[in-house]
């Protein structure tokens, strides 16, 4: 109504979220001083609110509950690594009243205030597609990023391009290094202001592990080059570490800095590895032919793939046991996209630069990084559309994961150690003031046995067992029926003891996102890669909204159904016939009297409806099964 203070309705779909740090608690006793950090969500917006105003809401006090199903993210876990034990949650902006407004002077008050003023930018001068991808990429904002979006870049094996990573540190870095070469700063200046701004970046992106991690590598490099000494890939990347533990120790669990360690060292590693391959004769050879730059820019693709191939290889389990999905295609996008994303990643700072210092300019800045904004996006969705891009699996056993990794971790530190003296290594000829100690037996047969080849062997049969084990068929003891939890809606998965699966119904009203994510998370956790039978009870959408996702995400042999659920003046009946017949499900229709011949130790017969029952309300087509099993 006109008497309210923020304009809102019931309908109201944005919603704002937002951590606080409680002071006092007041329920119907006299308020309590309380201390620790509220996540709070409130239906609506309220743009006046920023960062230090002390705060007064009204709303209902949730302690965040632990995973409803098997295989579901653990959002308790996860928000009490940030410190978060309660949510308050508020139905209307009305429930918020700032008691006082923040010093103008708070740090944490300017880079909000930046923050939002380079997303507007964004907002402003890209198109509607583009313009969320920009704020991912430069801010670190992915709220406003499409499902659709996401979901090509993660199945293209590009979802590290959505993140702050070290790939921006270093191509922020390079850009800046290029810019004060050109201005001729001298080497001490050219660093303070490399340092001083990726610091600043850093801090304005949320200093996520893997940012932190980039900018201390770029600190470390920049004034060893400075003061004249050398910086090890090792020691540096161990130097990132301490400091990503001593910020948040939690975020040794964070997957997202795992991978990024992880690939860090895998790329210190096969770079050092294929350089050092390289002989000498090679080099001169190269440098003396005449078409050495072809032959040298040959030679700096096929390296970029094999060190692609090396990232690829090492990351794929962690990423196969967090997203379920390997994407052979990464391998060969992330180097072509490596230019583009240089491209866009310089034209996108210097539209930021623009747009906060020569706001008249950035229109200029903003169409280059459009456009190439939608150069990259169309390379990732053309990718995504290829035929065996990507293939979603469960996730590897813990046994497995930890042996592979082990391996992976003594395969580098062996390719990583320097070979022990030999006899030529001695100053003098063998003598008594040069003795030379042999090394006992057992120490020998030791490193004989851990070398660099024998390890890579040890790693094949290990990703062989690994894939064994994955193509073994799943034979239950007895029959399994969970019913999953989607809210408000239906999901039941009957596992069979011949090893064959049925899910009776797929929706939710909160959501098909939310139906599809604990559905599949149920199925990853109990091994199931595809489904032998999907029934749709009847046309409400709380009970099949997810099923055209889950159709293209696991093979599925039949959608079974009742004759009164084909109702096409339904949109979302129209959109789930469409989508089985595109990935080739064939509809079935069952009624009364039909059984379903999945396993020969289970009976399930229809009970309802009959073929000829009439359509009327949904609830009462409901398709009814019974089943009977060891009586």
């Amino acid at each position: 109504g006109t008497d309210r203070k923020y304009p809102w309705s019931a309908d109201d779909d944005r919603w704002t979220t937002f951590q606080l740090n409680c002071r006092s608690l007041e329920s119907r006793d006299e308020p309590q001083d309380a201390t620790g950090v509220l996540r709070v969500t409130l239906k609506g917006e309220i743009p006046e609110i920023e960062v230090g105003d002390t705060l007064g809401l009204r709303g209902k006090l949730i302690r965040p509950a632990p995973p409803a199903n098997l295989g579901e993210f653990d959002y308790r876990e996860y928000l009490l690594r940030h410190g978060v034990r309660c949510k308050l949650h508020a139905d209307h902006p009305e429930a918020v009243e700032r008691l006082k407004r923040g010093s103008v002077l708070l740090p944490g008050r300017w880079l909000a205030r930046m923050r939002a003023r380079c997303e507007r930018l964004c907002r402003r001068n890209l198109n509607e597609r583009n313009w969320p991808v920009a704020s991912a990429l430069l801010l670190g904002i992915r709220s406003q990023i499409g499902p659709e979006v996401r979901e090509a870049f993660t199945r293209t094996g590009t979802a590290h391009l959505l993140a702050i990573s070290g790939l921006n540190v270093g191509i922020l870095a390079g850009a800046l290094w290029l810019v004060c070469r050109l201005v001729n700063l001298a080497p001490a200046r050219t660093a303070t202001v490399i340092l001083a701004v990726i610091i600043v970046y850093a801090v304005l992106t949320g200093a996520s592990p893997p940012v932190v991690r980039a900018t201390v590598l770029v600190v470390v490099v920049v004034v060893g080059r400075v003061v004249g000494r050398r910086s090890f890939h090792e020691n540096t990347l161990a130097v990132a570490a301490i400091f990503v533990l001593a910020w948040n120790p939690t975020d040794l669990f964070d997957v997202g800095a795992q991978l990024s360690f992880l690939a860090v060292a895998v790329i210190s590693w096969s770079t050092r590895f294929f350089r050092n391959r390289e002989s000498v004769s090679d080099r001169r050879v190269a440098t003396a032919d005449r078409r050495s730059r072809w032959r040298t820019s040959r030679d700096c693709i096929v390296k970029a793939y094999l060190v692609t191939a090396c990232v690829w290889l090492a990351t794929a389990p962690l990423v196969a046991s967090t997203f379920h999905v390997v994407s052979p295609v990464g391998l060969l996008v992330n180097v072509i996209l490596i230019p583009v994303v240089t491209v866009v990643l310089w034209t996108g700072y210097g539209f930021l630069l623009c747009g906060l210092v020569v706001p008249f300019a950035a229109p200029a800045f903003g169409h280059a990084f459009d456009r190439s904004l939608s150069v990259l996006l169309g390379i990732v969705d053309a990718a995504a559309r290829v035929d065996l891009s990507h293939f979603y699996v469960p996730s590897p056993p813990a046994w497995w994961l930890t042996g592979f990794y082990s391996l992976v971790a003594v395969l580098l530190y062996l390719s990583g150690t320097r070979r022990s003296r030999s006899l030529r290594d001695c100053p003098a000829p063998v003598s008594r003031d040069c003795p030379v100690k042999r090394p006992a037996r057992w120490i020998t047969r030791g490193r004989n046995l851990l070398t660099a080849r024998s390890g890579w062997r040890v790693l094949a049969v290990w990703m062989l067992v690994g894939l064994g084990t994955g193509l073994l068929p799943a034979n239950r003891d007895g029959l399994r029926c969970t019913f999953l939890s989607v809210g408000h809606g239906c999901a039941i998965l009957l596992e069979l003891p011949n090893g064959r699966t049925l899910l009776y119904d797929a929706g939710s009203l909160d959501g098909e996102r939310l139906a599809e994510r604990r559905i599949e998370g149920a199925l990853w956790a109990r091994g199931i890669t595809s489904l032998d039978a999907v029934v749709v009870s009847h046309a409400d959408v709380d009970h099949f909204n997810a099923v055209p996702r889950l159709l293209e995400t696991f093979p599925t042999a039949c959608l079974l159904t009742s004759r009164q659920f084909l109702d096409f003046r339904q949109q979302p009946v129209r959109d789930t016939c469409e989508t089985a017949a595109e990935k080739n499900v064939p509809i079935r229709l069952i009624s009364r009297g039909d059984r379903l011949l999945i396993d020969s130790d289970v009976s399930i017969e229809v009970l309802h409806p009959r073929i000829d029952f009439p359509a009327g309300k949904d609830n009462a087509t409901s398709v009814v099964l019974s089943v009977e099993y060891a009586g």
